[in-house]
């Protein structure tokens, strides 16, 4: 029997690491964008009258001590156990476990990890001395336990008990507020024996895994160092994946039918570091000038990157069909884009050249395969543009990954000009987008109504907030 009291977050930073220079792979380059100094942060248990007596304290990255501890792949999760007791207690054991954890929404928590140390018990006498005395010590004072606990970075685990299982990556956490999400936590367990109620103390930490792009072309290496505009597809062809060519017809301004073209090429390794972004490049083919202007024009194009995560039993499976409530698309990047420098045809009437970048925001989760939850990412290109009505789909999308480690060579560089970086980067709430969905379809099922319609996104997010608030869906 145990019970687990919510910690109070009083913390003091460290000193160990705080003026040490960023941390470098062995071929010299950056290994990732972060500070490396370590903070303390201290979770504890109080007695009645508001004294702690029992303390977790957990070292990681990150100055806020206030924040969640953070590891990477590879960093031991290190700490101390503590006790602070004015009377005598009859702890007879102490233990600290990182739980990792799937949780969906009405259904029991799958643990897929877990890493225990038994820091101390009765059979090994005093705490203080190590002597094993005749019967069982009784612990009062104070009481120091380090603990330092080494993650795997593959585990094995299957989507349903007793199916065969496969080996996967650790995967991060997710959103919690994700219909199935991931979640770790550093547990201290106090254990009392029989009949005596044990106290734990948690907390909460994020896990990220190493994964890192091979490196790009030689030529795009030599344009970061230089500062110099990446080359094309056609003087660097090692650097660029196209994706074809596609085609879309319809009506300018309700007045004459045009077919305009479309080449599309992303920046290879289609594996991309958060914290960067993705180059693109775009040729845009037309008879009609007035037609290819409107497609060309500043924001005309639709350009995005989005996540998609999906849950369940076949989330592994891409292939295999899928619920469609199991299955959520979100965007979370926009593509800025402008006319290239090498494009000699912005005179003619028929082509023009554009180049652009997507930006990768620094909190995107990085890519992950995992059973009951799947977080890939691709990239989309919608043609469209104001005051066409098209008669038929002229759309592009191309899976690509999101690392956590920059690439081997130069540190990949902007290159949006000065003029386009007010524009608006995809900074979609993702937290409220995916609570919004999620407890639509909890209403929808806790109502008894088979669909639930709503006139447009604000009446949808006002019936969400009611349904919140009425106690009718929770995530």
């Amino acid at each position: 029997m145990a019970t687990e009291a919510p910690p109070s977050f009083a913390a003091s930073v460290g000193e160990s690491e705080a003026s040490q220079p960023p941390r470098y792979e062995d071929d010299g380059h950056r290994l990732e964008i972060s500070s490396p100094q370590l903070t303390e942060r201290v979770y504890t248990l109080e007695t009645g009258e508001n004294r702690p007596w029992a303390f977790l304290k957990v070292k990681s990255r990150g100055t806020k001590p206030t924040s969640i501890s953070r590891f990477f792949q590879g960093e031991p999760i290190t700490g101390t156990v503590e006790l602070s007791l004015e009377k005598t207690d009859h702890i007879r054991a102490v233990t600290v476990e990182v739980q990792g954890e799937s949780l969906a929404v009405g259904q029991e928590p799958f643990r897929f990890l877990t890493k225990k140390i038994n820091l101390w018990s009765t059979s090994m006498g005093d705490p203080r001395t190590g002597n094993a005395g005749i019967g069982s010590p009784k612990l009062k004072g104070d009481y120091v336990w380090p603990f330092s606990i080494a993650l795997p970075d593959t585990v094995a685990t299957s989507a349903v008990e007793k199916e065969p299982l496969s080996i996967y990556q650790l995967p991060p956490i997710s959103e919690r507020a994700s219909p199935c999400y991931l979640e770790y936590k550093v547990i201290a367990t106090f254990h009392r024996g029989r009949l005596r109620i044990d106290h734990s103390l948690s907390t909460t930490i994020v896990y990220l895994p190493r994964s890192r792009p091979s490196a790009p072309s030689v030529l795009r290496q030599l344009a970061y160092r230089e500062h110099t505009a990446l080359l094309g597809p056609e003087v660097d062809p090692e650097g660029w994946e196209i994706l074809g060519t596609k085609s879309v017809t319809g009506t300018v301004f309700e007045s004459r039918k045009v077919e305009v073209a479309c080449l599309f090429a992303l920046a290879k390794p289609l594996c991309y570091t958060r914290g960067t972004s993705i180059p693109f490049r775009l040729t845009l083919s037309c008879s009609d000038r007035q037609a290819l202007d409107l497609f060309a024009g500043r924001g005309s194009l639709s350009i995005r990157l989005e996540r998609v995560l999906r849950t369940g039993q076949g989330a592994t499976d891409e292939a295999k069909a899928t619920r469609t409530d199991n299955v959520f698309v979100i965007n979370v990047g926009k593509g800025i884009y402008w006319p290239s420098e090498d494009d000699n045809t912005s005179n003619t009437s028929e082509t023009r050249k554009l180049v652009g970048e997507i930006p990768v925001a620094v909190e995107l989760k990085p890519s992950f395969v995992f059973p009951r939850i799947t977080m890939r990412y691709r990239v989309t290109l919608a043609l469209i543009a104001p005051g066409f009505d098209s008669e038929n789909s002229g759309a592009f999308s191309r899976e690509v990954e999101i690392a956590t480690v920059l690439a081997p060579g130069p540190i990949p560089r902007s290159m949006v000009p000065a003029t386009h970086r007010d524009e608006e980067a995809g900074n979609y709430d993702v937290t409220i987008g995916m609570l919004t969905g999620a407890n639509q379809r909890a209403a929808t099922h806790l109502l008894g109504l088979k669909e639930i319609n709503v006139p447009n996104e604000k009446a949808r997010k006002q019936f969400t907030q009611n349904a919140i608030v009425d106690g009718v869906g929770s995530c």
